[in-house]
């Protein structure tokens, strides 16, 4: 901020911008705001807000401050969130005014951003001055034990991962893109990537990353070097547009196991000048290793995760934390001198997680367990094998299936759960497999009121799609769950459009030839339900209900719009896929009203939707 006052530090998804003088005035004023009200050093503040530039302002005021920041969404349940203020310790909480109303019945105290922006900016101690050691931000993971849990990341850490390191060379001339979710642990590279080298943070709108057209536009306008992409969203938008990245200088994937023939897509058509494999958890401030990929084949079995960054050091080990010689798979073990802290409030799950390394010369130094299972490579990578555990990825997010499987059985007419991650038509989703409680008969199981439950105790990304309820579950030799048979019936379920007998590559055949098939809005409504229900793993659709209704979400609409564009001639825009009042039926009637006034689509209800 000293070297470069005058530069560009931000510019929004509407093309204001902020230079790093104003962002240096307006986070102090934020850091007195939050020192007269009690905030003092190592202490968690929350920054619950919209947009980057309130996101922004408001965690470097809280570092300012010497605190460090809990990025909160608005969107999670009140009772989540208050679990997460009540661990981390936060007493104050930075809001705006679209999102204040959330926290009306916390305990906290409430922090209007704009007014905390007009304090006077009082000379404060900057980052520079913190201690390296010092609390930089907490970010919270699903936790095992049905609840969320806080990693607590150092100043140290976040310097580290921003940097320095070879996998991205960001200087004053980059423009970084700030696509993830504030909650998202990825979100802090974007944030501090950018700022820690001078670059220009440019904030995209969450609608154009659903959007390869508008996305590819958007990253032109703004002149974007460098980004991040989740790997769920990386193999959706390559699948749609494998050369969409061509413009930018470099790529990041990473968040869960990458399918090599999205790689091969992109390597194939105009890759951009670095396409970059990352890994790691939240508790090693989001990366931990890294892969540079010049060479993959579609029939790879895995993208490799790489080699350490600095001040890293990675392990594959057996259950007595002896090394696994390759080829041989083992759990990797991630030790350094940035590893996280530990478990903010939960001591039990920090001394399940975080070990003692006896590899490491200085004394103090822990290894984080990851679950991950690895194998290394003659040339030293790793390449990713399994889980040891029961978490999962969805869209990026680290998901502790026994999280999920814990509120479920606080339904009262719920007995046990049994949750699993499914795959359909390239799209993952989760899938509730639920039996009644004692003395209860399947359909005693109100599937709408649980869906309700879950939406009053979990994040949106962490509700089932589906739900099988089951009067038992099928059990292995031990006496335990067998989730493979359970994963077996899923696939195998008797109802399943798929078994009709018709291969769903020969029905999409027969379906692309558009101008032979019927326009009317019957057809096309039935036709509509066969498609998301492929899409979505779902045997049947009413078409009175809307797609998020239906177990939709984002990754499975970019599917769908492809789908539909493929087989009906004709491209929806996700603002109507994903609006919970348009009906699947409305949806089939304005793409049936679209195919048969092609040449005349003004005044049409579907415009606002459709290209």
């Amino acid at each position: 901020m000293r070297e470069t006052p005058h530069d560009s530090a931000l510019i929004t998804a509407r093309g204001h911008l902020l230079t790093y003088q104003e962002l240096d005035e307006r986070a102090r004023a934020v850091a007195a705001a939050l020192t007269a009200a009690g905030v003092r050093p190592e202490d968690a503040v929350g920054v619950s807000v919209t947009g980057t530039e309130h996101m922004v302002i408001g965690a470097l005021g809280v570092l300012m401050a010497g605190g460090g920041y809990v990025p909160l969404d608005a969107g999670y349940p009140a009772a989540r969130r208050a679990a997460m203020i009540g661990d981390a310790g936060a007493h104050v909480v930075l809001v705006d005014p679209t999102t204040s109303a959330g926290y009306g019945d916390m305990t906290c105290r409430l922090l209007d951003i704009d007014e905390a922006m007009t304090h006077d900016p009082t000379p404060v101690t900057a980052v520079h001055d913190a201690d390296p050691d010092a609390l930089a931000y907490v970010v919270f993971t699903s936790g095992s034990t049905g609840g969320p849990r806080g990693v607590a990341t150092t100043h140290a850490a976040v310097v580290n991962m921003a940097t320095h390191q070879p996998y991205a060379a960001i200087d004053r001339t980059s423009r970084v893109a700030q696509a993830a979710s504030h909650s998202f642990d990825a979100c802090a590279w974007e944030i501090w990537g950018a700022l820690l080298n001078g670059a220009t943070l440019v904030e995209v709108d969450r609608r154009d990353l659903l959007d390869p057209e508008r996305l590819r536009a958007a990253l032109q306008l703004r002149g974007v070097t460098a980004m991040l992409v989740v790997t769920a969203l990386f193999h959706r938008l390559v699948e749609q547009d494998p050369a969409l990245f061509a413009q930018v200088d470099t790529v990041l994937f990473g968040g869960e196991a990458a399918d090599p023939r999205r790689v091969a897509d992109v390597l194939a058509a105009r890759p951009p000048r670095r396409l970059v494999h990352m890994y790691g958890p939240a508790e090693t401030a989001t990366y931990a290793s890294w892969h540079q990929v010049r060479d993959c084949a579609a029939t790879d079995d895995t993208v490799p995760i790489g080699t350490p960054l600095r001040g890293y050091e990675l392990h594959v080990l057996d259950e007595r934390l002896r090394p696994v010689a390759a080829p041989d798979s083992g759990e990797l073990y991630i030790g350094g001198a940035f590893v996280a802290r530990g478990y903010a409030e939960r001591a039990g799950e920090t001394a399940a997680h975080f070990v003692a390394d006896p590899f490491a010369r200085t004394p103090g130094r822990r290894l984080y367990r990851t679950g991950d299972l690895v194998r290394r490579h003659t040339d030293g990578t790793l390449a990713f094998v399994g889980r040891a555990d029961l978490q999962v990825k969805v869209s990026g997010y680290r998901v502790e299936l026994g999280e999920i499987e814990a509120a479920i059985e606080e339904r009262p007419d719920v007995g046990d759960a049994v949750v699993l991650q499914d795959e359909q038509d390239g799209v993952r989703a989760l899938v509730a497999c639920v039996r009644p409680r004692a003395g209860g008969t399947a359909d005693q199981v109100d599937q709408d009121a649980l869906r309700a439950w879950l939406a009053e105790a979990l994040p949106s990304y962490m509700i089932p799609h589906r739900t099988l309820v089951l009067d038992a579950f099928p059990l292995s030799p031990n006496g335990k769950v067998d989730r493979q048979a359970l994963r077996r019936r899923l696939r195998g379920r008797p109802t399943e459009r798929h078994d009709s007998g018709t291969d769903v590559r020969e029905r999409r055949d027969d379906a692309s030839d558009v101008t032979e098939r019927r326009d009317d809005a019957s057809d096309v409504t039935e036709r509509l339900l066969t498609l998301c229900g492929d899409v979505l793993g779902v045997d049947a659709l009413s078409p009175e209900n809307s797609l998020l209704e239906s177990g939709g979400h984002s990754l499975a609409v970019m599917r769908i719009i492809g789908r539909v564009k493929e087989e009906l001639g004709v491209r929806l825009r996700t603002s109507m896929l994903l609006d919970p009042n348009t009906a699947l039926r409305d949806i089939a009637h304005h793409i049936a009203e679209h195919r048969a006034t092609r040449k005349n689509r003004t005044g049409s209800i579907s415009e606002r939707h459709l290209v």
